[in-house]
């Protein structure tokens, strides 16, 4: 589930992008929207759920990074069991730059499944 902030944070960004062309950005260079998530996962050994965080929001643009982050879930789904809660943040943080990658970009009905997956509401029981 994602948390009050960034739910927040992933509001903040469709609202301030609701005007670009998506077919433009997906040539645009990406910067993941968590960046000092990236930083940190950066110090970690390969083969771990943080070194794959950080090579999945290496990539250079938006369509790029649609296709790093589905692996990235592909192989680390939100529904796994975790190690620790900071795996989980990593799974969630990738979830996140996902769906904002998949709004940026006019996947709308993407963006929107993967939103009703997190049930930021708390609707499922």
């Amino acid at each position: 589930m994602l948390s009050r902030y960034s739910t927040a944070a992933l509001a903040l960004v469709l609202m301030t992008s609701a005007c670009a062309r998506p077919e433009a950005l997906d040539r645009r260079p990406y910067t993941p929207l968590f960046q000092s998530a990236v930083e940190a996962a950066r110090t970690h050994a390969q083969g771990t759920i943080a070194a794959a965080f950080a090579e999945a929001a290496s990539a250079k643009t938006f369509g790029e990074a649609i296709g790093r982050w589905e692996a990235f879930l592909k192989r680390y789904p939100p529904e796994a069991e975790t190690e620790d809660a900071v795996q989980k943040r990593y799974i969630d943080a990738a979830v996140t730059e996902l769906m904002r990658a998949y709004y940026l970009l006019g996947r709308q009905q993407d963006g929107d499944r993967l939103l009703l997956s997190t049930d930021p509401l708390g609707l499922r029981q």
